[in-house]
């Protein structure tokens, strides 16, 4: 089984593996966050929600998201974000406009920053700092979008089946199939065999 230590990073170290990214070239404008400090702040799961956000907030707003080659989101997804190379990244978030709003920093988790309706009419690139871990950035008009950007890559997937098959050759006949799921099959028989 490979390490996968590499697509995870800490507070305390630097990713090992990231994707090359290619020269971003878009006619719209770009919308990205801050992700060298929310990917050091923050775990997998509030990237996944931060990377939504941005997401249903660039489809909103007709922004072409934009996502570092160091970020877990580039090496474990297959997103319809523009990836960029670190170095650029982090030139066009020194280059974008700030949208400062006091309550990004103070506030707590799950709150929705109404100003957010408000991007379009930002000048050039937009970079969004804080914590946009809402639903309502996201839901409901951008829902399907959203799932689109999770789809694993081929290497991760691969790697969960061949780790899958090694755990089911080695445990053998210890592996029981979970009661729910025989109790829905059971159910969902019983349920056809009425019908009939």
């Amino acid at each position: 089984m490979k390490d996968r230590t590499d697509l995870i990073q800490t507070a305390d170290s630097q990713p090992k593996k990231s994707y090359t990214g290619s020269p971003v070239k878009t006619k719209k404008k770009r919308l990205m966050m801050e992700w060298q400090r929310a990917y050091h702040r923050n775990g997998l799961g509030n990237q996944l929600f931060l990377h939504a956000a941005m997401t249903g907030l660039a489809a909103r707003h007709g922004f072409q998201p934009v996502v570092p080659s160091y970020s877990p989101i580039a090496a474990l997804f297959r997103p319809t974000s523009q990836i960029a190379a670190s170095e650029e990244y982090d030139q066009l978030v020194a280059n974008g406009t700030d949208i400062p709003h006091h309550e990004t920093h103070s506030t707590f988790c799950c709150t929705y920053f109404p100003y957010t309706e408000h991007l379009s009419s930002a000048g050039g690139d937009v970079v969004l700092r804080g914590s946009f871990q809402s639903w309502k950035y996201f839901h409901p008009d951008f829902m399907d979008r959203i799932k689109t950007e999770f789809t694993f890559r081929d290497e991760v997937v691969a790697e969960a089946q061949d780790v899958l098959m090694k755990l089911l050759a080695e445990l053998g006949d210890q592996v029981r199939e979970p009661e729910t799921f025989r109790l829905g099959r059971e159910f969902e028989q019983a349920d056809s065999q009425r019908r009939d």
